[in-house]
């Protein structure tokens, strides 16, 4: 059996900045002649960066926003295009647990497996998503390995202590991260060194070019 396939799952409201983080999480962690499928499961406001769609090695596909990933879409999109890796902009009104169930399927299992949860979050709507949406904010949280803060500059130290804390208490290990200005994700993102240095990656896309 060949090397399991690496997805990577952004989650987060509408207009967290899904998006923003798929193209900086690309520019840090792409590797020379790794192939990577990006499935969006929601039209957000911004756009996968230019230069990401002009490489040959990175395809985009646009899942229907009411419907439900399946076990047979993810796999017809292995055998299609054979990637590497697989990130999931995940639609932020449906239930993060229910997908995450559908790849614990054993025919799936032996395909790909999930290295990375991240949840982006506003600072300025957390609360407000949080409280009369807890039942799809929260399994997303409580599943994450990486939960961003966005715009935390907008709120005051005492507003973001209390967003952290309602972060810790649902997920006590995520790896928390503040971002004051959504427009500096990619900049943030990168001096954090939080992201994989890619030597594995390469390691990984080494042993699965060879066999």
């Amino acid at each position: 059996m060949g090397m399991k396939i690496d997805i990577e799952v952004v989650t987060g409201f509408f207009g967290a900045g899904k998006t923003s983080f798929i193209n900086a999480l690309i520019k840090n962690k792409l590797i020379r002649k790794e192939k990577i499928v990006v499935i969006q499961c929601e039209k957000g406001e911004k756009n996968i960066d230019e230069k990401i769609l002009k490489n040959s090695q990175i395809v985009i596909k646009q899942y229907e926003p009411t419907k439900s990933l399946t076990e047979d879409y993810l796999k017809n999109i292995i055998n299609i295009h054979s990637p590497d890796r697989i990130i999931i902009e995940y639609n932020g009104t449906k239930r993060i647990d229910e997908f995450l169930s559908i790849l614990s399927e054993k025919k799936l299992k032996r395909l790909c497996y999930v290295s990375t949860i991240f949840n982006i979050s506003d600072a300025t709507t957390f609360n407000l998503f949080l409280n009369n949406m807890e039942g799809i904010i929260a399994p997303s949280i409580y599943n994450c390995n990486l939960a961003v803060i966005n715009n935390s500059g907008r709120i005051s130290n005492k507003e973001l202590c209390t967003i952290k804390a309602k972060i810790e208490s649902l997920n006590p290990k995520a790896y928390i991260m503040e971002v004051n200005d959504s427009r500096y994700l990619e900049s943030v993102l990168s001096s954090e060194k939080i992201l994989d240095n890619g030597l594995l990656k390469k390691f990984t896309l080494l042993l699965r070019n060879f066999l």
